[in-house]
C-alpha cells in the first residue's frame, strides 16, 4: 500500500494510543538502546536515591522496569493501555515486578517511593502545562522525602529536524504497519499516526492517532518549580553532559524537598 492510498483509505477502525501497537511495540522500538538507557537511570537513582523502591509511570510494556530490576529495584509500573500492560504482565524473571493499568495523573499510590522515573517522552503527551504541573504534584505525593523524579522530554529540536514529514513502515510479527509524523513548529504539537494490521488484510485496518506537545525547556523547569520540586539536574540525552542547543533529548532530575 503507497503513502497515497493510504490517505485515500476508509478506515475500518480507531484506536486508542498503544492499542493496536502494542503485539509490535517491543520489535517496532527494537533500535532504542534500553540496556544503556537502563545504566544511565540507575546511576542517577544510585546518586540521588537511598533505597530500591521506584514507580515507572507511563512503563509500556515492561522492558526499562525489567532492566532496572537487574539492578536489584523493586518496580511498580503503571501505563493507561491495557493492552501493554497485559505484555508487561508476562514478564515474570523478576519477582520484584509489578504492573497495573493507571493513567498518569490518577495512578495509586502505595505508600511511599525512593524514586520514580517516567521515559521516553511520555510527559510530552500531556498537552498541557497546568495537567504537566499535576502529574509531576502527584509523583511528589507518591516519593519519599528528598526522593528523586527522573524524566524526559523530546526536544523541538529533533522535532522539527527529525520529524517534519517522516515516513516508516514495515511487517513485524504479520502486521503490517504505516507511520505518518509531522511537527507543527507553529503550535508545537507533533503527531504520530499508525496504520496496522494484518499483512494481506487491508480490510482489518486500524488507526492509531498519536498527539504530544513539545514543551521548551524553560517550561518544564517552570512546572517542577510550580509542582513544589526541586530541579537538580538536567541532562543531554543518556549522558552527564549539559543540555545544548541541538540535544535531541533532555532528562530532568528533580527532587522532593
Amino acid at each position: 500500500m503507497t503513502s497515497a492510498d493510504n490517505k485515500n483509505h476508509d478506515f475500518t477502525a480507531s484506536a486508542a494510543p498503544y492499542q493496536a501497537l502494542a503485539p509490535i511495540y517491543d520489535q517496532l522500538m527494537e533500535h532504542v538502546n534500553y540496556a544503556r538507557w537502563a545504566d544511565f537511570i540507575a546511576q542517577l537513582l544510585k546518586n540521588y536515591t537511598a533505597g530500591k523502591r521506584i514507580i515507572e509511570l507511563a512503563c509500556g510494556t515492561g522492558i526499562m522496569a525489567e532492566k532496572l530490576a537487574e539492578y536489584g529495584y523493586t518496580v511498580d509500573g503503571f501505563d493507561r493501555s491495557a493492552e501493554m500492560i497485559e505484555i508487561a504482565k508476562n514478564r515474570r524473571n523478576h519477582p520484584q515486578l509489578n504492573f497495573q493499568t493507571a493513567s498518569f495523573l490518577d495512578f495509586p499510590i502505595k505508600g511511599r517511593y525512593d524514586g520514580a522515573v517516567c521515559l521516553y517522552d511520555s510527559i510530552n503527551y500531556l498537552m498541557n502545562l497546568s495537567e504537566v504541573i499535576s502529574f509531576i504534584q502527584r509523583v511528589k505525593q507518591a516519593l519519599k522525602h528528598e526522593g528523586a523524579f527522573i524524566f524526559d522530554i523530546c526536544t523541538r529540536y529533533n522535532s522539527f529536524i527529525n520529524f517534519q514529514a517522516f515516513v516508516d513502515e514495515g511487517v513485524i510479527e504479520g502486521f503490517y504497519y504505516h507511520r505518518y509524523s509531522n511537527y507543527d513548529p507553529g503550535t508545537h504539537i507533533h503527531i504520530n499516526n499508525f496504520m496496522i494490521y494484518p499483512a494481506g488484510n487491508p480490510q482489518a485496518i486500524v488507526k492509531e492517532h498519536h498527539q504530544q506537545f513539545i514543551y521548551s525547556v524553560r517550561q518544564i523547569q517552570s512546572a517542577i518549580k510550580k509542582s513544589g520540586m526541586k530541579l537538580e539536574a538536567k541532562f543531554d540525552n543518556i549522558t552527564p553532559a549539559p543540555p545544548r542547543l541541538k540535544s535531541l533529548r533532555i532528562h530532568f532530575l528533580s527532587r522532593k524537598v
